[in-house]
């Protein structure tokens, strides 16, 4: 988990009801921020986003990984939507999670992926190619090549292809060193963040009710 988080509840020294409901409720206040602190360190999944030129084509990609940080393989790779064009051809390659159209195979060790960005080595090795409806169908893809995906004469290039690679060309653009392929997505608070975050809210607002009929009652 990244980071710490140190609670403190507040201990209880004033014995009058007021005092004590107002201790309460800034324990439940701590614990709340507690609790949102927890839901929110977990994994959580990460969506790359990215519109890319590659030589007359283009690729309008969204990656979602695990949340793995560094090196990634195959299955830190958990959904993907990415739309391709070329030569007035469009389609759309679509994950397990947006639509299961097609399949993904990451080689090697050149895919990896940042707090910020996805990222790939075109001077190291292996690929990361995402294909329809399978891997070697010799059909749709989109592929990231540092050795041996679209161009086994070894160039180290981002390609794509719609249709059939005997009827249609693969377009294609050569790269060297490392390359943001992908920005991370805007994080939004997840489900699990937001429950806790409303628990706690809710439980703070009927303490200061409960402090304010105590504290008038006792007037």
């Amino acid at each position: 988990m990244q980071g710490e988080l140190v609670v403190s509840l507040v201990p209880v020294r004033d014995g009058t009801q007021e005092g004590l409901e107002i201790k309460k409720l800034l324990n439940i206040v701590a614990m709340s921020a507690a609790l949102s602190f927890l839901a929110a360190g977990f994994a959580e999944a990460a969506t790359y986003i990215a519109n890319r030129a590659i030589g007359g084509g283009n690729a309008n990609i969204s990656v979602t990984t695990d949340g793995t940080l560094g090196i990634l393989k195959s299955a830190n790779i958990v959904d993907w939507n990415i739309t391709l064009t070329h030569g007035g051809d469009v389609f759309v390659l679509k994950g397990p999670v947006s639509g299961a159209n097609s399949d993904h195979l990451v080689l090697g060790s050149a895919l990896s992926a940042t707090a910020n960005d996805l990222l790939f080595d075109f001077s190291g090795s292996g690929l990361f190619l995402i294909q329809a409806p399978y891997i070697s169908s010799s059909q749709t893809f989109w592929c990231l090549q540092a050795t041996g995906c679209f161009d086994t004469d070894g160039a180290r290039a981002e390609g794509l292809l719609i249709g059939h690679d005997q009827t249609n060309p693969v377009a294609s653009q050569t790269y060297s060193g490392v390359q943001t392929i992908a920005s991370l997505q805007t994080a939004v608070p997840e489900p699990a963040t937001w429950a806790m975050m409303i628990i706690g809210f809710g439980a703070v607002g009927s303490m200061v009710r409960a402090a304010r009929r105590n504290a008038f009652s006792a007037a």
